[in-house]
């Protein structure tokens, strides 16, 4: 299967999935106060936190392993079972500390709920290694978007049904189940449930390093709303949680579809001995056209984007979801970098660059902390900051000159100043204030499309190939 095909599934997975989750978030905002939605926030990065290693590298061995045959299956599934039982045990146990570290006893009734779904994670580890190294892509939309709608449904009924915060726990669970019966269904042939600890030394060498670097990339993400809700309060992390979720919406349409669909491909040309270098600068342009104008476009419309859609309850996320979405703007490029070196055996080289960008964060966040949540999504901006400028001394591993590297990023730097023009007319006039004329707008993000569009269409010829197979299925249509 091609990379545009696996592409194209991807996308249209996650872009369903986002369009649930949109509707869902701002029923939710409107239904639930901060200070529930903290309680969720808080449980739900506790119990992310303690199980970050559940997947310790398995998918992403599935997946690169050259010759996987059904012993090394059987040594994968045996040692997701020790890890899952191991972090469910562990969850259980920790859960009544959790809830009264926070003084809320709903907190730990998350968890308990919530840690339901952990047992049954092997099959879903090795279930999606094996459907994505297979490239069926097509199926695993299906299988995400059928979720997300049982998801969807499950939690409307539910806070309809009074069960209020814990609505959205159980439907978790609820899709967790979906997900991996679908999966078994779809990979049941290719599945071993054998338990042998045959050949798992190179699995357990392999996974440790990946979860390390895996964990490290997410600690940043589930640290800093536990530390928000103990020291600020449950509605501070709320607002930081709500104001992280809108360059969020972004980053789970599109960064999911070109992760999932590139680095299978990344593995193979590398199993074939071809080079990565072009391959991964142009993938993180394309990347680039579309996360940039839009990252950038939240930055500088968010007093407008959390009042329509959430409501002004959520002012003091503004500022926050402003600085995060700079700062993922700096950190998309680093993670195409990071992916082809994995890919390419220098998962070492990997984890000592997170190790560095989060040593950076760590020193930021300290500092900043006395400025409140504002602070602390400020040093997150400088620490992507940083860490693209040291990006620069690694990807000579790689093949990719500096020259290269610039001139790849120039493009989606360009458009995306150009086709927000009418976004930083809109900020200058109203002084980054809420608009309450909806017309007006409307208006500004018809101008930035249309903008958008244009500039791909005349600048990018992946993207103008798109749009004109895009104009042909319409007309057909029609």
């Amino acid at each position: 299967m091609s990379l545009k095909r696996n592409f194209t599934f991807t996308f249209i997975d996650n872009f369903v999935s986002f369009l649930v989750f949109l509707v869902s978030s701002m029923v939710i905002s409107r239904l639930l106060t901060p200070d529930e939605l903290g309680i969720l926030a808080v449980a739900v990065s506790s119990i992310v936190l303690i199980t970050m290693f559940k997947n310790f590298g398995y998918t992403t061995y599935l997946i690169r392993e050259p010759l996987l045959d059904d012993t090394k299956k059987s040594a994968v599934f045996t040692l997701s079972i020790i890890t899952s039982t191991a972090l469910f045990l562990i969850l259980f146990a920790l859960a009544e500390f959790i809830g009264s570290a926070y003084g809320n006893q709903k907190i730990t009734d998350i968890v308990y709920i919530i840690s339901i779904s952990i047992i049954t994670s092997p099959f879903h580890i090795v279930a999606t290694g094996l459907i994505e190294r297979k490239e069926k892509f097509k199926n695993l939309a299906i299988i995400n978007i059928a979720s997300e709608t049982l998801f969807f449904i499950s939690v409307m009924l539910l806070i309809y049904l009074d069960f209020g915060i814990f609505a959205i726990a159980i439907s978790n669970v609820l899709k967790s189940f979906m997900q991996i019966i679908l999966m078994m269904w779809t990979i049941w042939d290719d599945f071993v449930f054998k338990i042998s600890l045959k050949k798992y030394k190179p699995i357990l060498s392999f996974g440790m390093k990946m979860s390390f670097m895996s964990s490290l990339s997410r600690i940043q993400e589930l640290l800093i709303p536990l530390i928000i809700g103990k020291y600020f309060g449950l509605n501070f992390a709320a607002f930081y949680d709500k104001g992280k979720s809108l360059p969020k919406i972004i980053l789970h349409v599109l960064l999911p579809a070109l992760g999932t669909a590139a680095f299978p491909h990344y593995t193979k040309k590398v199993r074939n001995n071809e080079p990565l270098n072009d391959t991964i600068l142009s993938h993180m342009q394309q990347g680039l056209l579309v996360f940039w104008p839009s990252l950038l476009a939240i930055c500088l419309i968010s007093p407008n984007l959390i009042y329509y859609m959430f409501g002004v309850q959520w002012g003091h996320s503004v500022p926050v979801a402003s600085l995060l979405a700079l700062a993922s703007m700096f950190t998309i490029p680093v993670i195409f970098i990071r992916m082809g070196l994995v890919a390419s055996g220098h998962e070492n080289l990997a984890l000592k660059f997170i190790v560095a960008n989060k040593i950076t964060l760590v020193l930021g966040v300290t500092l900043a902390f006395d400025y409140g949540i504002n602070g602390v999504a400020f040093a997150i901006l400088l620490a992507e900051v940083i860490t693209l400028i040291l990006s620069f001394a690694i990807i000579k591993k790689l093949d990719i000159t500096a020259y290269n590297y610039v001139s790849y990023l120039s493009k989606p730097f360009i458009i995306a100043i150009l086709s927000n023009i009418p976004f930083f007319i809109l900020s200058i006039f109203w002084q980054h204030e809420i608009v309450e004329d909806i017309y007006v707008v409307f208006i500004a993000v018809v101008s930035f499309i249309l903008i958008w569009t244009l500039l791909l269409f005349y600048l990018s010829p992946t993207y103008k190939s798109i749009l004109l197979n895009l104009h042909a299925a319409v007309k057909k249509v029609f």
